[in-house]
């Protein structure tokens, strides 16, 4: 073994020098310096020709971990994970890119309660996937499809029911199935914008509806929601909102039966000449027809399956000699041909005829 005495030159070498050292010889190449403090290392300068102490840092800076070496410190940067570096989570608000799969328990402490798709302790701004049972300790809160819509003067109020005709969005009424409801309007930005719902809960506030109720689509106003049940034909008769507290409505799926079936309260009409030919709508039960101006023609609704049972009475109330005729377009009227029809002649003579199905008969 060597020892210091044997390499040439380094034979009374000072205390804190430092040498370089090789087979043949012992280079001094200068003093090592004084003590550091805490946090120190001793390295070479950034030079290369001569040694010091380094102080140990910690830094931010850049999107991915690295050691920088600037004077007389040695940084150890760890930038903050986001969007775009790779780093720590911190305490703070933060954005994470990439695909990420938790295979333990994910819990989030936040109490925070959600008011709307934006709020709560969990947002989302896609679709939730639920493989398991999921299991909610409040109010479910539906803006499922909250869906925004432009249309040029589109007229619409809030809570108004609408349905869409052929691209265009339109105020829905009960008397056919082509003009049910596919949802209810939750906001009006603007006269060319506006916001429905179709199915879910809802927060309307101060919607001014009755709580505990439920509301159905109007059959004689278009896109009115109505309380009582008398503004219906039951074949297109299905509940839409049913009325959760004052500022919170849940919409219901809008479907209609093929069964048609009356309350107590289905509608009078009174008609004259000006409306001929008047055809009956499904909510038409009495039909008071004044010929005092001129003779008048009612259509019976083309006799369907649906229609098996339904009646419906029309009655002459003026004492002119005007008729007014009854007409159904496809089938018999007891026996007449639909299109020929029956007359009424006398002042206060009334037909009831009942539909079943393919013809109408006389009652």
């Amino acid at each position: 073994m060597t020892t210091h005495n044997e390499l040439p030159g380094l034979d009374g070498g000072i205390t804190d020098e430092y040498y370089h050292l090789s087979s043949a010889n012992a280079t001094k190449v200068g003093n090592l310096p004084t003590l550091g403090t805490a946090n120190q290392i001793l390295g070479v300068n950034s030079g290369a020709t001569s040694v010091e102490n380094k102080t140990l840092a910690v830094g931010t800076a850049g999107t991915d971990f690295a050691i920088t070496h600037t004077a007389n410190t040695v940084t150890f940067n760890i930038p903050d994970a986001s969007a775009t570096a790779r780093g720590v989570v911190t305490t703070g608000t933060q954005t994470f890119a990439g695909a990420k799969t938790f295979s333990g328990i994910l819990t989030a402490s936040n109490t925070t309660d959600s008011t709307s798709i934006t709020t709560g302790s969990l947002v989302t701004a896609g679709g939730l996937g639920v493989a398991k049972n999921l299991n909610v300790g409040g109010t479910t809160n539906g803006n499922y499809q909250n869906i925004s819509v432009n249309q040029t003067t589109h007229g619409f109020s809030q809570l108004n029911v609408i349905y869409n005709n052929a691209g265009t969005w339109t105020k829905a009424l009960a008397t056919s199935r082509n003009t049910l409801a596919i949802g209810i309007v939750t906001e009006v930005v603007d006269a060319n914008n506006f916001k429905f719902v179709s199915v879910g809960q809802v927060s309307i506030p101060s919607h001014g509806l009755v709580v505990g109720d439920y509301y159905t689509l109007s059959a004689i106003t278009a896109g009115l929601l109505v309380q009582n049940e008398t503004e219906y034909i039951g074949n297109y008769h299905s509940n839409i909102v049913h009325v959760l507290d004052a500022n919170t409505l849940l919409v219901l799926p809008s479907i209609g039966t093929d069964a048609i079936t009356r309350n107590n309260d289905t509608q009078l009409i009174s008609i004259d000449n000006t409306d001929t030919p008047y055809d009956i709508l499904e909510i038409d039960e009495m039909i008071n027809a004044d010929a005092t101006s001129g003779a008048i023609v009612v259509n019976a609704l083309t006799p369907e399956a649906k229609y098996d049972g339904v009646t419906f009475t029309i009655k002459k109330i003026d004492s002119s000699a005007n008729t007014v005729t009854i007409k159904s377009s496809s089938g018999n009227i007891d026996g007449t041909l639909g299109t020929t029809g029956i007359v009424i002649s006398v002042q206060y003579d009334s037909i009831t005829i009942v539909c079943d199905g393919t013809n109408y008969w006389i009652k």
